[in-house]
């Protein structure tokens, strides 16, 4: 099950379910409000992928990012050897904690803005 936020025409931003090439609306707003719902609100989701709700074909909506504006973004650096072989450096015993901006965020083939 492949969780979405999607926009329809000149509709707000949704959250849906991508299942065989359509969308299925999951009735939330946003993916925070299903994420919120813990397994009652994936249930719903699912049966929605299950053919619950009207789809809509993937060709006639945006995807946005998953979750747009979410609260925290934390990355780990170097963590696996390669990546710590590329950049010269060694492996860290202790995670390398990085934060990122909610407003990097963008959506599948959008722009990413420096």
């Amino acid at each position: 099950m492949k969780l979405v936020t999607y926009v329809a025409g000149q509709g707000a931003a949704r959250a849906g379910v991508v299942h065989a090439g359509s969308v299925y609306p999951v009735g939330l707003a946003d993916m925070l409000a299903l994420i919120e719902g813990g397994t009652t609100a994936l249930a719903a989701a699912a049966e929605a992928a299950g053919g619950g709700a009207e789809p809509l074909a993937l060709r006639d909506v945006q995807l946005l990012a998953p979750v747009p504006r979410p609260p925290r973004i934390f990355g780990i650096g170097l963590n696996y050897a390669e990546h710590a072989a590329e950049s010269r450096m060694d492996v860290k015993t202790v995670p390398t904690v990085i934060l990122k901006l909610s407003s990097s965020v963008v959506g599948p083939g959008a722009a990413v803005v420096l």
